[in-house]
């Protein structure tokens, strides 16, 4: 396959899973082909992660519910949670291809052991992949969007009227480098658009109402009086 001499890195598919490739790597500018380069690299193990199922109608509006099926955690040292904000194009939808397509590095990179501000979370990039849970054990269910901590992750609420797709992440046990098996994409949602309330007017706008009825209101009763008075 021919590679971009400006790119860094590259993405092969078709490869078989637990399975040991050599990579040759040659220029093909120069006449005598240039210096070689060899690369050693494993797949990882094959291992059954079926994508999350969700439940849109458990939560308030900028939070989602999902539930995992179980999963044979031998060879597993963590689960991360991978929420996907979805970015249109004119007729397609972006980032909609395969989870396996992911620079893994650049997305746990944003995991810190620190917490970050709401005024950081904020400058953050909000239609990149981010992870929002990480697990030793995966749980049976897990809801998006609470506000809280999960293992270092933010699981910040969800933006109103953004499509997302969601996905398990599994970082195995091996010696040999790190390696990740990834479930499907789950089925694209969006969060309902949340519409501001009406304004209440309040203050003097209170009195300029109130003020008018109470001066008939105390007419009125002025009139029945004299009424009264000549009875």
């Amino acid at each position: 396959m021919v590679v971009d001499a400006k790119k860094m890195r590259v993405l092969i598919n078709g490869l078989k899973h637990n399975t040991s490739y050599n990579f040759t790597v040659t220029c093909q500018e120069s006449t005598d082909g240039g210096p070689r380069h060899r690369v050693t690299a494993k797949t990882a193990p094959f291992i059954l992660l079926k994508k999350p199922k969700l439940d849109i109608f458990a939560k308030p509006e900028n939070m989602l519910t999902m539930s995992f099926s179980p999963v044979d955690v031998k060879d597993v040292r963590n689960f991360y949670v991978v929420v996907v904000p979805l970015k249109r194009k004119p007729g397609t939808i972006k980032n909609l291809i395969n989870p396996d397509e992911m620079d893994m590095e650049e997305l746990l990179r944003d995991v810190t052991p620190k917490r970050r501000s709401r005024r950081q979370l904020a400058q953050l990039d909000q239609r990149s992949p981010y992870i929002t849970a990480c697990f030793k054990q995966l749980p049976s269910s897990f809801t998006v969007g609470t506000d809280h901590s999960y293992s270092n992750c933010e699981n910040k609420p969800l933006e109103s009227g953004q499509e997302y797709v969601f996905f398990l992440l599994a970082e195995l046990s091996s010696t040999a480098g790190k390696m990740f098996a990834t479930s499907a994409y789950t089925d694209t949602v969006i969060t309902p658009v949340q519409v501001d309330p009406l304004p209440i007017e309040t203050g003097d706008g209170l009195i300029w109402v109130v003020g008018p009825v109470l001066a008939v209101v105390f007419i009125i009763c002025i009139v029945i009086a004299i009424l009264l008075y000549k009875k």
